[in-house]
């Protein structure tokens, strides 16, 4: 394991965690990223016995309430925290990103939460002293996500289905054959599209395109198979505990998957994969076929 003191710029010390101001996570990627970053959450509110601030996008808000979270704009005032752990820091240019550590390891590494645990009371405490290690990075937790009775309600009276994701916003993350297999799956399955644009579907496909994240959350705890490539809504998969195949090209499912017990991959057999995007090429998923999928199913 590679030495990360050099880039924990955010280390917790231990008079924040007992401050009057609130301690607030940063996060301005995608849905991946906001996904990855839970076990911060998790481990925050656990430590600190105390209400966790977020400040992300908007379109993430009503997502991160599910989890109790309270939720502020990019635009607030930093002011108003004791402390602000930047998750932005962790990029992919950074330098630590080399190094092939998991996304959610290099949060929780950063967050200074692999070192620092309030253990000490606030009597205990002074200005120089952090905390002791609990638990492994490796074995954070995820908060719960919770759906009112009302939802789930609704979402008992669907039919299992499966479900497809059609289009990634990253052209190197889109599985052109991704229509060609929902036809064929649409034969003998109920099949739902999920897709970045809005799309004109036959009667026969469940149309999931649009959905908040919630509402698409929701809906997806009734299928029974998801297909995805590397996007949000495979994270978003993880998280709902579904089972899922995965298609990866350039990118690396071990630094990808956080929950692979119910998770089957296929990638790319170019020898030059996983790339992370670093070479000209962007069409390494299309090496794999349709058959290849179904022959899983």
């Amino acid at each position: 394991m590679p030495e990360f003191r050099p880039y924990l710029e955010h280390f917790i010390p231990i008079q924040v965690l007992y401050s009057s101001k609130p301690l607030a996570i940063r996060r301005d990627g995608g849905l991946g990223d906001i996904i990855m970053s839970l076990p911060v959450v998790y481990e925050i509110r656990k430590r600190t016995k105390k209400p966790v601030h977020y400040i992300c996008p908007s379109q993430f808000h009503d997502f991160l309430r599910t989890f109790d979270i309270i939720v502020h704009k990019t635009s607030v005032n930093p002011h108003r925290f004791s402390h602000i752990i930047d998750l932005n820091k962790v990029s992919e240019n950074s330098p630590i990103r080399s190094k092939h550590i998991p996304r959610w390891e290099l949060y929780t590494k950063y967050a200074g939460l692999a070192t620092c645990v309030p253990s000490i009371t606030p009597k205990q405490a002074t200005s120089q002293q952090t905390c002791q290690n609990s638990r492994k990075p490796g074995e954070l937790k995820m908060p719960e996500f919770k759906i009112s009775k009302k939802r789930q309600v609704q979402n008992s009276q669907l039919k299992p289905y499966i479900a497809v994701v059609l289009r990634s916003k990253a052209a190197s993350r889109t599985w052109r054959k991704m229509g060609n297999l929902a036809k064929i799956l649409s034969l003998t399955e109920k099949v739902a599209i999920i897709s970045q644009k809005r799309l004109k579907l036959n009667e026969k496909y469940i149309n999931l395109t649009g959905l908040s994240l919630i509402d698409l959350a929701v809906q997806l705890q009734q299928a029974k198979l998801l297909i995805t490539t590397d996007t949000g809504i495979l994270h978003l998969g993880m998280l709902l505990n579904l089972n899922i195949i995965a298609l990866f090209g350039n990118t690396d499912p071990k630094l990808r998957l956080w929950r692979k017990n119910r998770v089957q991959v296929i990638q790319s057999q170019r020898p030059c994969v996983p790339c992370h995007e670093r070479k000209n090429c962007k069409d390494c998923l299309e090496d794999i076929e349709v058959e290849t999928v179904l022959s899983i199913l």
